[in-house]
């Protein structure tokens, strides 16, 4: 004879995201986008990883710059309905993602449709930036365009710090 037992398991943890990339939502928090630049072979990236990409050097936190706050479309994909279901109440997210209040967590849930996700290159960059365009401007979206970074007016040091991107 066997037995189900239902119930939630909380596994409390901590996260560092490592100096670079704390330095990189350290500027988000300021209104700039920093790019990195790999000690080894000179290239350049914004948002930054753990080592390049190109050649396996270890970014140096010191080594960024500030970047301009626009680039060109890449990529995009628009978004026109809402596959994932209505946002969970507050008191659900409580009981399911608990111990961290969670509940106003912005990538747990995407935008409300329509909106694009963006794949810009920002000047002076060797990499792409995956981020979100939403607005009157999807319409006037195609690869080539330049696009130009939007902030929230309050910032935290979060990713979503850069609300949008724009076409100019």
């Amino acid at each position: 004879m066997s037995r189900v037992l239902d119930w939630d398991i909380t596994v409390p943890f901590r996260w560092t995201c490592g100096p670079v990339y704390g330095r990189f939502l350290g500027g988000l928090k300021e209104k700039q986008l920093l790019g990195f630049e790999c000690p080894r072979c000179q290239e350049v990236y914004c948002p930054p990883q753990d080592i390049c990409p190109r050649c396996g050097g270890d970014f140096d936190p010191e080594q960024c710059r500030p970047l301009g706050e626009e680039g060109d479309l890449v990529s995009f994909t628009v978004v026109e309905a809402n596959l994932f279901g209505p946002r969970p109440d507050d008191e659900y997210l409580r009981r399911r993602i608990h111990p961290a209040d969670l509940g106003e967590h912005p990538l747990l849930w995407p935008p409300d449709p329509p909106y694009a996700i963006v794949m810009v290159r920002l000047d002076g960059a060797a990499n792409n930036f995956l981020h979100l365009a939403r607005g009157e401007d999807l319409s006037r979206l195609q690869v080539g365009c330049r696009m130009r970074a939007v902030w929230k007016e309050e910032r935290e040091g979060f990713l979503l710090d850069l609300d949008r991107f724009t076409v100019l």
